[in-house]
């Protein structure tokens, strides 16, 4: 049977630093359970002649805080892999198999290896959302050519007026965008240019 396949991700940056920073505190709280659960059995030590009593009470405290020993012990084995280490070489490292601490990790921090972390406040992080990660695609389409300079006072122009080719009409006004072609007015008059050879051929 395999392990879960989110322990084979890449850890990111977010996962590294969380780690970093949450496995100091798990460690302090291991040590307090640690010791709570070994008063009884400090105190046992110093007791010269120990009644079978003070025995068992010495023992019962000390395994009645075997389990929270233990969930402490799997969130830093958590944190470890949230950072960075293979779930196969922690395994062997533990004597058991990958499928075993893969069970022991289920609910630890390592459940977000392989996604984006932001930190929410001290010790605390979550994985970023979809609108966390999302970038506008809007792009602001800046006018082509002279239509730029040319865009009448209301803001109205059309495509065609991009292209240099098109009329907006705004009441009775007319505005042209782009280059035209040249007035016919401007070109000389045929009959004009015929009298000016003549008058030239004449005084020659």
């Amino acid at each position: 049977m395999a392990y879960s396949m989110h322990l084979k991700k890449t850890p990111t940056g977010g996962n590294q630093r969380a780690a970093q920073e949450l496995a100091p505190g798990f460690a302090a709280d291991a040590l307090r359970a640690i010791r709570s659960a070994a008063e009884a059995l400090n105190a046992l030590s110093k007791t010269g002649a120990p009644t079978p009593e003070q025995t068992l009470s010495a023992v019962l405290t000390w395994r009645a805080g075997q389990a929270e020993i233990q969930r402490l012990e799997r969130e830093l084995l958590g944190c470890a892999v949230l950072g960075g280490a293979a779930t196969s070489t922690t395994a062997t490292k533990l004597s058991v198999r990958p499928q075993t601490l893969s069970s022991w990790l289920a609910g630890t921090v390592s459940d977000l290896r392989g996604r984006e972390l932001k930190r929410v406040g001290d010790g605390k992080w979550e994985p970023l959302q979809p609108a966390d990660l999302h970038v506008s695609d809007y792009e602001p389409k800046n006018p082509v050519g002279p239509a730029a300079a040319s865009q009448p006072a209301d803001g109205r122009y059309t495509s065609q007026d991009a292209a240099g080719t098109g009329v907006n009409q705004v009441g009775t006004r007319q505005v042209s965008v782009g280059a035209s072609a040249p007035s016919r007015s401007s070109e000389p008059d045929a009959a004009a240019v015929e009298a000016t050879v003549r008058d030239a051929i004449g005084g020659a």
